[in-house]
């Protein structure tokens, strides 16, 4: 699945959310996209692209990595997400229950390689 999309890895999260399921998984040339109910997880290996129209705001994680929050210019949760480079891995992750920030932080923070499962 890594080697398909061009990745090192595939990251996964080890904090759970409550009445989250895992529902599919999904490959194609340069990404791997974990579906779940309420949130979606992409891992690229191709740099985001930049807009004009975003604000960004960096973020210090628990683990000494940083992250960045994405929004429109209105602020509005629904046009929020999160990204975050680890290692050759750019990351988003787009919660539809506009959780807490602190909350997609600490699960982003738990994010382990499927490679440490064997």
């Amino acid at each position: 699945m890594a080697h398909q999309a061009g990745l090192p890895t595939v990251y996964i999260p080890k904090v759970a959310v409550k009445d989250n399921a895992f529902m599919n998984v999904g490959v194609n040339d340069h990404s791997v996209t974990l579906f779940y109910k309420y949130m979606e997880i992409t891992q690229s290996s191709k740099i985001w692209s930049e807009s004009k129209d975003i604000l960004i705001k960096k973020v210090d994680l628990a683990d000494g990595k940083i992250g960045e929050w994405i929004n429109g210019k209105d602020h509005l949760p629904r046009n929020r997400f999160f990204r975050i480079q680890l290692n050759e891995s750019y990351v988003t992750v787009d919660d539809y229950r506009y959780l807490p920030e602190e909350q997609v932080q600490a699960i982003v923070e738990s994010f382990g390689s499927i490679k440490d499962l064997k």
